[in-house]
């Protein structure tokens, strides 16, 4: 299973985005400090400074409350990861379907036969809901169909208001997982 990689610092971060999407940043913060509570910013700003850190593309805004994450493909970019903060202060993570792969790393344990179809363990009592998305999913929204399109699936992870410190190692493990599949590997 790759380590998980630390977060990208904040100047870092706000120094590779354009002018509009800095602002769109600046402002999405705002909102988080004013309207929620400061762990649910402060889990906001840590997921988006690991997603920049690896993806390599510049990351892109999506409204007041997206961001859109890319790689080089070629001359054009790939969508790699979405991260969607929802009214109600749970986090959306969006990122290529790798569940297979994250059961079998132990990142993941599969439901159990009387449980919810998309709650996945991740061990000490814990718990994630993950959803597989394909291009037949209903009613996508614009900042993570693209990652979804030719024949893709991706996952959303519900990161709920009230997630714990495992749950969001958790999540920040299946990114570094999914980045295994684009990173040179690790001297």
């Amino acid at each position: 299973m790759p380590k998980a990689r630390r977060p990208e610092s904040t100047e870092r971060l706000l120094a590779r985005v354009d002018a509009k999407t800095r602002q769109i940043f600046d402002r999405q913060h705002e909102a988080c400090r004013t309207k929620l509570p400061p762990e649910i910013c402060q889990r906001w700003d840590r997921l988006a400074r690991l997603m920049v850190g690896l993806a390599s593309a510049l990351p892109k805004s999506s409204g007041s409350n997206a961001m859109l994450f890319f790689i080089p493909d070629g001359p054009y970019r790939k969508q790699v990861f979405a991260l969607h903060a929802r009214k109600d202060g749970a986090l959306l993570v969006y990122m290529p379907d790798i569940l297979d792969q994250a059961v079998k790393a132990g990142l993941l344990q599969r439901p159990g036969r009387t449980s919810s179809d998309n709650i996945y363990r991740i061990g000490g009592g814990e718990s994630l809901q993950v959803e597989i998305l394909d291009g037949k999913s209903p009613n996508q929204d614009t900042f993570y169909k693209d990652m979804t399109g030719w024949n893709r699936r991706a996952m959303c992870i519900t990161l709920p208001v009230s997630a714990t410190a495992p749950q969001l190692q958790a999540v920040e493990g299946l990114c570094t997982l999914a980045a295994a599949a684009w990173q040179p590997p690790a001297e």
